[in-house]
């Protein structure tokens, strides 16, 4: 079995990032979960609460959360220490009808 370098790892792994982080949240959660900031909703709150407003799934909420204009400086911050999104455990069954194909 072939090994692969250290830069052929780092390579895949920006292209991994690239497209996890290419994801943008429908306009209408992203709208709502900016309101929720602003009202000093802690995450987690703003997770359940956006669950049960657009009838989604948590973990389709939380990577809408991540990507959200209200948390660009902590994902940011993130990225620089070459953190990125896995959404392992979130699939396209997990996306409320509406905003599929969005």
């Amino acid at each position: 079995m072939e090994e692969f370098s250290e830069e052929e790892k780092l390579e895949a792994r920006k292209i991994m990032a690239a497209e996890w982080n290419s994801f943008r949240p429908p306009v209408e959660i992203d709208q709502r979960i900016t309101e929720l900031v602003w009202e000093h909703f802690s995450e987690e709150k703003i997770i359940k609460k956006l669950s049960e407003e657009f009838e989604a799934k948590s973990c389709y909420i939380q990577k809408c959360f991540w990507f959200s204009e209200a948390n660009t400086l902590t994902r940011r911050e993130e990225e620089a220490r070459g953190a990125f999104y896995q959404i392992t455990k979130c699939h396209e069954t997990c996306v409320p009808r509406r905003f599929r194909n969005v």
